[in-house]
């Protein structure tokens, strides 16, 4: 990798031309059509940034966002711990964008939505540090799409959860509203259902969203209806209190 010092030394054609056979080094596995690649480094090399240290990491970026369409996708050459994104991960990450996508049209996403691309760099990063730790996966592609599809897998269940919350708070928990006063407003019933305990709140979304009745909740969670029923109605209990206490809080 070319360092401050040798650009200064070299001029900038031969820099230039440096960087252009090493990128292209680095797309020989996906046979890139020269003239494509050629163009892409060119308006990649025209807006790259003047900042030395990373210049050859940019272009490198650019080159692949143009190459293979990266419309929505950047990836920082720097992982959040310091750690320089190798080529090969760049180049596979840029060059999976497309199935990534498709993937994630595939799981309900749009294929606009923001959080696929940060989804694939957080991917890249997961693997540049995996990598700087020793890891040696024996595909880098497969594993770089597993890391994606973890992640996003993540990020999905996220929304789902969240517009399933939302849900449930607009049909006002039938027990909840007997066992608590009263919810009288959506934030009250989502300030106490985020109160919980874990499994009181598990059972809540279990018995009031999903429709389950004391058995399947009992035989889901491997405890007894008994224990169910009690777990729920403590949970109730101590979310109630923490309201009370944060409320307090607060004035």
């Amino acid at each position: 990798m070319l360092t401050s010092n040798v650009f200064w030394t070299q001029n900038k054609l031969a820099f230039k031309q440096n960087l252009m056979q090493s990128i292209r080094g680095c797309l020989k596995p996906y046979e890139v059509d020269e003239i494509v690649f050629k163009d892409g480094f060119e308006k990649a090399f025209d807006s790259a940034y003047k900042d030395i240290d990373s210049l050859r990491g940019r272009l490198l970026g650019l080159t692949l966002w143009h190459v293979f369409d990266g419309n929505g996708l950047w990836i920082g050459v720097f992982t959040p711990a310091g750690n320089p994104v190798p080529d090969d991960v760049l180049v596979a990450a840029y060059a999976m964008w497309p199935d990534a996508r498709n993937y994630a049209v595939c799981q309900g996403m749009d294929a606009d939505d923001t959080m696929i691309s940060s989804a694939m760099e957080l991917a890249a990063h997961i693997t540049t540090d995996n990598l700087s730790h020793g890891h040696q996966p024996r595909n880098l592609n497969k594993y770089l799409f597993s890391v994606y599809c973890k992640r996003l897998a993540r990020k999905i269940a996220q929304l789902r959860y969240e517009a399933k919350k939302a849900k449930l708070f607009d049909e006002h928990l039938p027990d909840i509203e007997d066992s608590i006063d009263a919810v009288e407003n959506r934030m009250f019933a989502q300030k106490l259902l985020d109160f919980m305990p874990r499994q009181s709140r598990m059972i809540a979304y279990l018995r009031h969203y999903w429709g389950y009745d004391w058995s399947e909740i009992a035989e889901r969670l491997g405890i007894s209806v008994n224990a169910a029923r009690k777990s729920l109605s403590v949970g109730q209990r101590k979310a109630r209190e923490k309201y009370e206490k944060y409320e307090k809080s607060k004035k």
